[in-house]
């Protein structure tokens, strides 16, 4: 059954499972976060995990609130249903720099931050919004958190300025903000990696002498395993991230993603 087969029928696939043969360390990679999985699955997935004494999972302290609207058999919740919570711990996402501050050393610019926060709203409506003025400043606010640069008048006007251009040229507005906002957050896991999840899971891992647990997104599986088997990541390269991902959708798309950046950056510098 296809991924898009099973979500139909509101499932997800079973969790891809990883393993060394030395049994030091067991990846638990989730197809989609919250979603039900087969119950055929269950098992196999709590038996996977028996002997670990550690683990580590994506997400944040306030996950907590998130984790009730997750499906109980979940990848996530049956993976921390395994754990004492003395056994158990987030990635780290935070080390004093904001994700703002982590990207903008890695390339991306200020204008392309406060684009990708709208075009995440686009992208999960499919529409542009006809209240998006009320949504903005409350979207910018709640993402200050994590990019505390942002100034919502010049990051509203900034929106405003893309959606004038891309209706004087007739662009698909919609098509286009979709495909960047998920170009956007590849780059912004990539980063995260980079940052924050690398030293953390690195202590992580000579912290403890037994078998270790990470449980993650299904994208960010090779570079989790790459940290815990001891080897380095590729810093991000914003300049040349599309020519250089390995990402299936990002890989299709190459073209059309190299010309709606050279759109934005034209609709942004008006």
């Amino acid at each position: 059954m296809s991924r898009l087969e099973a979500f139909k029928n509101g499932v997800t696939l079973e969790p891809i499972m990883i393993a060394d043969p030395a049994g030091t360390f067991a990846i638990v990679g989730s197809h989609d976060h919250g979603v039900r999985i087969p119950q055929a699955s269950v098992p196999k997935l709590v038996r996977f995990l028996e002997g670990v004494e550690a683990l580590k999972m994506e997400g944040e302290e306030n996950m907590e609130g998130a984790f009730r609207l997750y499906h109980p058999i979940s990848t996530e919740v049956l993976v921390k249903a395994c754990f004492d919570p003395s056994q158990f711990s987030w990635i780290t996402e935070s080390d004093g720099e904001d994700r703002g501050q982590k990207l903008a050393r890695n390339g991306v610019t200020k204008e392309i931050m406060e684009i990708a926060i709208p075009s995440w709203i686009i992208r999960d409506y499919q529409r542009l919004p006809e209240n998006i003025g009320q949504i903005l400043p409350e979207a910018f606010t709640v993402f200050k958190r994590h990019f505390s640069f942002i100034d919502t008048p010049h990051a509203t006007e900034s929106f405003l300025k893309v959606v004038n251009y891309w209706r004087r040229h007739t662009l698909d507005l919609i098509r286009d903000l979709t495909l960047f906002s998920y170009d956007f957050t590849e780059f912004q896991g990539k980063v995260r990696e980079f940052e924050y999840w690398r030293p953390d899971l690195r202590r992580f891992r000579t912290d403890h002498l037994g078998r270790i647990g990470v449980c993650c997104g299904l994208a960010h599986l090779s570079s989790v395993q790459l940290i815990i088997e001891g080897k380095d990541l590729e810093k991000p390269d914003w300049e040349n991230h599309i020519d250089k991902s390995n990402d299936p959708v990002v890989m299709d798309y190459r073209n059309e993603l190299k010309m709606i950046y050279r759109n934005l950056e034209v609709a942004l510098n008006e």
